[in-house]
């Protein structure tokens, strides 16, 4: 037999309203989900991790002892207005936000949401425990995929210490339209007998995309009428603190929402004017990854230096945001951001063109996808 050991996934019981990583509840409950065999998943982990980031040395992943570190911030840091879906029209909405393009977050866009009971760990894994979730790319622009079993037992492991642990963001979670059973095979399930019981049976699973309903103020999403010339737009999120996206600003001039189900996210955002040398800066020693830039850009960028009247954080008009559970963070278009998670998250997150700013995308689309632009 080979060695094996259970993976037990521990998870928050409370909201986690205190907004300090040394005052965070300590109560957990702690559920037995599933065996693995350990020596396999040490090859897995390995195999992934060289794939994912070849320029770090397998045994380099927590050389600079990052998770030693606090990256939570005070709810007093976060000014970025918050509405209820419920109580501003798309209306409003348009001409408070999205004309004037400013960032907001939007409330009670989870309410109902069948994700808001069904995406946690222990359901996720009885679903999809087999199913290879992306976690990154190779060198070649490929994707480097993991068994969801095996990133958990990761992210209860290796994920405490490495400095930027593994992330799922994943774009197919939409096309998901194999069995589970099947999922790790070269021979789809579509080319089975789809007419035996057994295949029926294992043809029919949870679809995520059943979980969760697109916000009223991005439903008219004009990349729709693009067919399947259409990019990736739409993402399942999930990962450990200090996982996330360094800073950048989304394709085609497309704007983007974020809803947060499980956890906590660290966003920081600049104005598309800001010059993109003072946000990411080229730095030695400096990689793309959102936790070396909240440690090491971050600071810099918050600090008055000598000859200067302010931080550039306040010259050019960065916003910082604490996103909660429940909570959706509208991104316009053009704008920089930089988003960590700050303990154990689960999300989804779009892209999308309205047709307030259809113009600007169409521009930007025209020039770096022509055929895909003659669509909208």
């Amino acid at each position: 037999m080979p060695p094996s050991t259970h993976s037990y996934i521990s998870e928050r019981t409370d909201n986690q309203a205190n907004c300090s990583k040394h005052n965070q509840p300590k109560e957990k409950r702690v559920v037995e989900l599933v065996s693995l065999d350990l020596e396999k998943y040490e090859r897995k982990i390995k195999s992934v991790k060289i794939r994912a980031r070849s320029e770090l040395d397998i045994f380099e992943w927590s050389k600079r002892g990052y998770a030693k570190n606090d990256y939570w911030i005070p709810l007093s840091a976060d000014k970025v207005p918050r509405i209820e879906e419920s109580k501003f029209s798309r209306k409003e909405f348009i001409e408070k936000y999205e004309e004037p393009g400013l960032p907001v977050v939007i409330t009670e866009c989870t309410i109902n949401w069948p994700a808001e009971v069904k995406w946690n760990r222990e359901t996720l894994l009885k679903n999809f425990q087999d199913y290879r979730f992306k976690i990154g790319e190779d060198d070649n622009g490929d994707p480097v995929r993991m068994q969801f079993k095996y990133y958990l037992h990761y992210l209860e492991n290796e994920a405490t210490r490495d400095d930027s642990p593994l992330y799922i963001f994943d774009s197919s979670f939409g096309r998901l339209k194999k069995s589970i059973q099947f999922a790790t095979k070269k021979k789809t399930f579509e080319t089975q007998n789809k007419s035996s019981e057994a295949s029926k049976k294992h043809y029919r699973r949870p679809c995520l995309l059943r979980d969760y309903k697109v916000p009223k103020y991005f439903d008219d999403d004009l990349f729709r009428f693009t067919g399947e010339k259409r990019p990736p737009y739409r993402w399942f999120v999930l990962g450990s603190e200090r996982s996330g996206t360094g800073m950048h600003f989304d394709p085609l001039g497309t704007s983007a929402w974020n809803t947060l189900l499980v956890g906590h996210k660290r966003w920081c955002l600049f104005p598309p004017s800001t010059p993109r040398k003072i946000i990411d800066p080229k730095m030695e020693g400096l990689d793309h990854e959102a936790v070396s830039w909240f440690t090491r850009v971050f600071p810099i960028l918050v600090k008055v230096h000598k000859g200067q009247e302010k931080s550039y954080a306040e010259k050019f008009g960065m916003v910082q945001v604490l996103q909660k559970p429940g909570e959706t963070m509208y991104v316009p278009g053009g704008w920089y951001h930089v988003v960590m998670n700050l303990d154990f998250t689960i999300a989804v997150t779009q892209n999308f063109c309205s047709p307030t700013s259809i113009e600007h995308v169409w521009l930007r689309t025209r020039n770096a996808r022509p055929k895909l632009a003659q669509k909208l």
